[in-house]
């Protein structure tokens, strides 16, 4: 593995790295990370985007509900697990304004209740929506605010502190939208619905802000057509030249910094190093992929790590998250490899997972693996996870794996590894489980089918 340390000044610093001092079967114990993995189709779109999670509960008995945006067709579709076990029994899809409102983003907002943010790229708009009735209900708008120039194209967006900042790729910029959610009393918020020329304050970047996230008092971003990452102080006017931090990634070490996340793996809660850390990944774009991807401090210092390996090597990665705890007591990453910035040829950059294990202080990576998306050429763009699960949609499959560490095995309440249908048609959901819910009819899909002969 290679580690290059940047402190995002004049100069990068290279060092090897460090040795473990115990031999690597001493330190790495025998792992089990066992998982079953279903395949669901979603309906056909040009692409799928976006997806979170929202669980009600913990453990196998919380509710999770899936909600994935489709961007060509602006749909927003509910996918229905009972139990955080992989079984899904029921999924919608509705309407988000326009065929061409270009809904991107979506996100669980933590102040109002059951309320999803969400962004309309081509409206060049951000909303809230109400989803308190559930997956049968049509979404309401609670709030949509229209980003003026010189913003344009929000991509995504997240809250932060009772502001809403989002990335933009119409006019490559960082947008911060004031005083979004307002605090009536301790801990009961409402949404602001007056707004004016002070409310925006956009920070223009290099093309294009795709990920965007708070730590240490700024505001993170990465350009993945600039190759680089941005650093935002929200306490400077976008006129000052101190406002925006540009930090180049060395073509030497890769390019296309696309996906980001925040902290360290939750499996470890109390062991964890202290400190701020955001962890992003490079998804390769004129040479392919090459198995990179880093983390920020909130010092500044850029730790960049590379998985090796059959594959691993040549996998261009787009998001990545913390996987479920399974017991083994070392931090697992999962590595979303994605075709979306390689396509062709066929597997120079794999769609698949990769599972990388660090040592507790997150500086040496361990062990890693790879595995192949059942669908070559998806363009995997997303992944996200439960306590127990962990869900990867493809941009141009409309297909959703969904992979939990929970078994069921009670008879037709989950997939059957032993059956002729596992056998025939892979990693396939059996139709007969999942009801697909016709907005158009209000019918469920096998009613509409059976209505027709």
């Amino acid at each position: 593995m290679l580690q290059i340390h940047a402190t995002g000044e004049d100069e990068t610093h290279w060092r090897p790295t460090p040795k473990p001092e115990k031999p690597c079967d001493a330190l790495v114990p025998v792992a089990r990370f066992p998982y079953t993995s279903t395949l669901y189709p979603l309906p056909g779109a040009i692409e799928t985007h976006e997806l979170v999670v929202r669980k009600d509960g913990k453990g196998q008995d919380g509710k999770v509900t899936i909600f994935v945006t489709q961007q060509t067709s602006s749909r927003l579709l509910f996918l229905q697990f009972p139990k955080d076990n992989g079984i899904c029994t029921f999924s919608t899809s509705w309407q988000i304004k326009q065929h061409t409102s270009g809904l991107h983003y979506v996100g669980v907002s933590q102040y109002i209740k059951d309320a999803l943010l969400i962004t309309l790229q081509f409206d060049s708009s951000i909303g809230y929506l109400d989803v308190s009735g559930g997956p049968l209900v049509k979404p309401e708008f609670l709030l949509e605010v229209f980003l003026p120039l010189p913003s344009k194209g929000p991509h995504r967006a997240f809250e932060h502190e009772l502001d809403v900042w989002a990335g933009c790729k119409g006019i490559p910029g960082l947008i911060r939208v004031k005083d979004v959610i307002i605090e009536k009393r301790k801990g009961k918020y409402e949404l602001n619905h007056v707004y004016n020329a002070d409310s925006f304050t956009t920070y223009l970047v290099p093309a294009n802000p795709i990920f965007e996230s708070p730590m240490n008092g700024f505001v993170f971003a990465t350009l993945d057509a600039s190759n680089a990452i941005a650093r935002v102080n929200p306490k400077l006017p976008p006129t000052s030249p101190d406002a925006v931090k540009i930090f180049k990634v060395p073509p030497e070490i890769g390019s296309t910094p696309v996906g980001m996340i925040e902290g360290y793996s939750p499996c470890q809660e109390g062991e964890n190093p202290k400190g701020e850390v955001l962890w992003f990944v490079l998804a390769g774009a004129k040479s392919g992929g090459n198995g990179t991807f880093g983390k920020i401090t909130g010092d500044g210092t850029i730790t960049y790590f590379q998985t090796s390996g059959t594959f691993l090597e040549t996998a261009g990665y787009l998001h990545l998250a913390w996987a479920p705890c399974s017991g083994e007591g070392y931090p697992k990453l999962l590595l979303m490899a994605s075709s979306i910035a390689y396509p062709s040829p066929a597997l120079r950059n794999p769609d698949g997972l990769a599972m990388v294990y660090f040592d507790k202080t997150y500086s040496t990576i361990l062990a890693s693996n790879f595995e192949f998306y059942p669908i070559q050429a998806s363009k995997l763009h997303r992944i996200v996870a439960s306590d127990m699960t962990f869900f990867v949609d493809a941009l141009a499959g409309s297909t959703v794996q969904v992979s939990t560490t929970e078994h069921e095995t009670q008879l037709g309440g989950a997939t059957n590894q032993h059956s002729d249908y596992f056998s025939l048609f892979g990693e396939g959901a059996n139709g007969t489980l999942v009801k697909y819910f016709n907005a158009f009819s209000g019918k469920l899909a096998a009613d509409d089918a059976s209505a027709s002969h």
